[in-house]
């Protein structure tokens, strides 16, 4: 999925306030972060899960700074759709980073969150690509989220349990599907 179509849904799904398509947005964003390796997708990932986890705290909600906020990162979303179509790649990107600043903003003023809303959002992106095949370091590294953490995450979560690590052999096959 390219870049373009990543920005329609995401937008879509914030403005209806649809958390389980933006918690299914933040999985597939992240998959394709490791498929194309590019470090936008995980940015979109990061973003539709923080989205998703403030729309699930209703004193988030009721917060007075909600409506702002909300009405910034739509504005932003936006903006960076119409640069992305104008073939303006750099604000583009420029207006997402904006938006993952006013996220944090939003997650450290109102959150109470154990992990910032984005080291949170790192970790399951990070799983999230692990899932997918990568190696851990593999994970960490495209996903911004500290190896020890999210091999802490992982190992919580027992996700282990639920996929099967690939041989290296396996690994290289699989990358030169994606790169043939």
């Amino acid at each position: 999925m390219d870049f373009k179509q990543h920005l329609i849904l995401l937008r879509k799904a914030f403005e209806k306030s649809n958390i389980p398509e933006l918690k299914r947005l933040s999985g597939e964003f992240a998959g394709d972060a490791f498929i194309h390796y590019r470090k936008e997708n995980i940015q979109m990932s990061i973003i539709a899960y923080a989205c998703a986890k403030f729309l699930e705290k209703p004193y988030i909600l009721a917060d007075p700074a909600w409506d702002s906020f909300r009405k910034s990162l739509l504005s932003l979303l936006e903006k960076a759709l119409q640069d992305w179509s104008s073939g303006k790649q750099a604000p583009a990107f420029a207006k997402v980073a904006k938006a993952l600043s006013l996220i944090e903003r939003l997650g450290a003023d109102l959150g109470r969150f154990v992990f910032g809303i984005i080291e949170k959002a790192k970790l399951k992106a990070g799983a999230e690509i692990y899932a997918h095949g990568a190696s851990l370091g593999t994970a960490a590294e495209l996903s911004g989220a500290e190896k020890k953490e999210l091999s802490s995450y992982i190992a919580a979560t027992r996700m282990p349990e639920k996929y099967v690590t690939k041989s290296v052999a396996q690994r290289m096959q699989d990358a030169k599907k994606i790169f043939s």
